[in-house]
């Protein structure tokens, strides 16, 4: 009995200081405010860096910055009674609150997605905000597509001060079982640095189907090479994407097996996000891999 009361006092003491292991993080409804009428295209010219290399590594920056992207979000049916929803998490690690714009680009959507309103939300201080059905809740459409989620300030400007973070899990109930399925999308930085990505550990073959996805957020149409370079075969092709637009195709030809998947701009700029997906045609089972900079 005495080493029992030792344990539960030593555990309500430790309480306090776990508490303190999560910086206050706290969940909150959201504050949705007014748009300010911002095009997305404006605010680009604001971002720092822009299309510079980075000093550091693209892993040692992954956390909070004042702008990322959300490689592919959703709210749509699919074949075989599924319906895919983008269950979406976002992370205010200030110590103030911060409003933030939040860009949709359907896919289809085309170069007019670079005037398109936003959405603007107020995040309380070390607050993080949860949505299940992200596309339909929040942005109130279906459909597939990418998001951009920039800091802002109270009049609208970039405010590169802002700490934000987010991930995505586009998911869907499983027919005939109590499950689901689902693949993860984390956030991704807007910073990316000049130069061929690559998608490494995807697989396409009689057992697996592939598709890639390619986020161009300039505000200029691009041409981008793509390369499956796999332990049975190898392709190379290219496609055009329009400005502030998003696709998201199958990998043509194959098979490739376990394969890696590159693709680089023809301009050789950044401003823009790839990342390849593998399905188990039997279990449906996936993963996605994003693409990692050279």
């Amino acid at each position: 009995m005495k080493k029992l009361t030792l344990w539960v006092i030593s555990f309500a003491l430790a309480l306090p200081l776990a508490a303190s292991d999560y910086a206050g993080l706290r969940f909150a409804e959201p504050q949705i405010l007014p748009d300010l009428h911002v095009p997305y295209s404006e605010l680009l010219r604001g971002m720092p860096d822009r299309g510079s290399p980075r000093i550091r590594s693209n892993v040692v920056l992954e956390g909070s910055e004042a702008g990322f992207v959300l490689p592919i979000v959703g709210s749509v049916a699919a074949g075989g009674g599924l319906y895919f929803r983008s269950e979406t998490v976002l992370v205010n690690r200030r110590t103030i609150a911060q409003n933030v714009a939040i860009y949709y680009f359907p896919i289809g959507g085309g170069a007019a997605n670079c005037t398109r309103p936003s959405t603007v939300l107020r995040m309380d201080a070390q607050t993080w905000y949860f949505w299940s059905d992200f596309v339909a809740d929040y942005l109130h459409t279906t459909g597939l597509g990418a998001v951009i989620i920039l800091g802002v300030t109270s009049s609208g400007a970039l405010d590169n001060s802002a700490q934000i973070d987010g991930n995505s899990r586009i998911w869907t109930p499983e027919p005939g079982t109590s499950g689901t399925s689902s693949q993860n999308f984390p956030s991704v930085s807007l910073q990316m640095p000049p130069g061929a990505q690559s998608s490494f550990g995807l697989r396409s073959d009689e057992f697996y189907r592939s598709n890639y996805g390619i986020f161009n957020y300039d505000v200029a149409a691009r041409t981008f090479d793509i390369t499956a370079n796999g332990l049975r075969s190898q392709n190379t092709f290219s496609t055009t994407v329009d400005a502030c637009s998003a696709i998201l195709t199958s990998v043509p030809g194959g098979p490739y097996g376990s394969y890696e998947l590159v693709v680089s701009a023809r301009d050789g700029r950044s401003l823009y996000f790839s990342f390849g997906s593998s399905v188990d045609n039997a279990t449906g089972d996936s993963w996605s891999v994003i693409g990692r900079s050279f």
